[in-house]
């Protein structure tokens, strides 16, 4: 009897000890999310700052913020106060980033920076340092990048708007399109209204004043497709399949190159379309599950429609239809 009762023991302190536990800790995970339960603690660590260095003078406005990943975080968040953060009455930024570097345009003056690591239960020690901006009115020593169109970008349309980092010492910019100078501009921002016919465009921008004229880093150069993508051809399965069971595979062919994504439409009859549809797919594939879907025995029809990296859509395929068994 009493190894009975040893073993009756055993079995409830190791379920109370070790199964229960793991059961509360599964279903905690279900609800709330496993990162906020396992997140490392990084209250007693500080992030390594790289650059600038502490109490750096420089008389470049264009500043590039570097540090080195810390273990455990997630995010981290960086405050710039001018001339300083308990006094931010020039200057203050305070943004949350997951890189590890972050380029700013600032003005000429005093500035201190802080920066910490954050995660989703736990925030770390925070590292300060010290900036010292100083220039003259010489556009030459100073940087600056063109921001939008985006190189190599399409643009789906006619109408685009330019951007470009500003310098505080330009008092005007100059904008050139395809090598000519479009206009002069005080702000950093230019409107154009193009030609409906698509092409390819390059575009810069040159920084002036009254002493010196600094051109962007690089030219960019963009492309206008107001053209609809053709749309895609269904592969499998072919029209009218009858199939057992789920899952189900529907794959398609694009009928054109610059395709950004799909969107995977599924109906219960040639116009009802089935709750959750259409689904967006990055692939030529899309699988539907009992997980994914709610089918039972019966008929459903199928279409695709592509989009383009300049956000113009496709017509719908052609729709095809297979039956289910079960």
């Amino acid at each position: 009897m009493k190894k009975t009762y040893n073993a009756i023991t055993y079995l409830l302190n190791f379920h109370t000890t070790y199964i229960l536990p793991a059961f509360l800790i599964s279903c905690v995970c279900m609800v709330m999310g496993c990162d906020e339960i396992f997140e490392q603690d990084i209250t007693n660590k500080k992030v390594v700052l790289m650059a600038p260095a502490d109490s750096a003078a420089s008389v470049k406005v264009t500043q590039t913020f570097r540090w080195q990943t810390l273990e455990g975080a997630r995010q981290y968040r960086l405050e710039i106060g001018s001339p300083s953060l308990l006094e931010a009455s020039d200057y203050f930024i305070d943004t949350t980033t997951s890189a590890t570097s972050l380029r700013l345009v600032l003005q000429p003056g005093r500035f201190e920076w802080r920066l910490t690591a954050l995660n989703a239960g736990y925030t770390s020690q925070s590292a300060e340092r010290y900036l010292r901006i100083d220039t003259s009115s010489d556009l030459g020593q100073q940087s600056f990048r063109l921001l939008y169109p985006a190189n190599n970008s399409t643009q789906g349309s006619n109408a685009i708007t330019f951007q470009w980092e500003a310098l505080p010492m330009a008092d005007r910019y100059v904008f050139e399109l395809d090598g000519e100078t479009i206009d002069t501009l005080s702000s950093n921002r230019f409107i154009k209204t193009f030609a409906t016919d698509s092409r390819s465009y390059s575009w810069q921008v040159t920084a002036l004043n009254a002493k010196s004229s600094k051109a962007a880093d690089q030219a960019f150069t963009f492309s206008i497709d107001m053209s609809n993508p053709t749309a895609p051809t269904l592969v499998s399965p072919l029209s009218n399949a009858t199939l057992q069971n789920l899952p189900v595979t529907l794959s398609w062919q694009r009928g054109a190159t610059a395709v950004v994504r799909d969107s995977v439409y599924l109906y219960t009859n040639a116009q009802t379309l089935i709750t959750g549809y259409p689904k967006a797919v990055t692939t030529t594939s899309y699988q539907i599950t009992s997980s994914t879907t709610n089918l039972g025995a019966g008929t459903y029809y199928w279409a695709v429609k592509s989009v383009s990296t300049s956000g113009k859509a496709s017509s719908l395929s052609e729709m095809r239809s297979f039956t289910l068994l079960f």
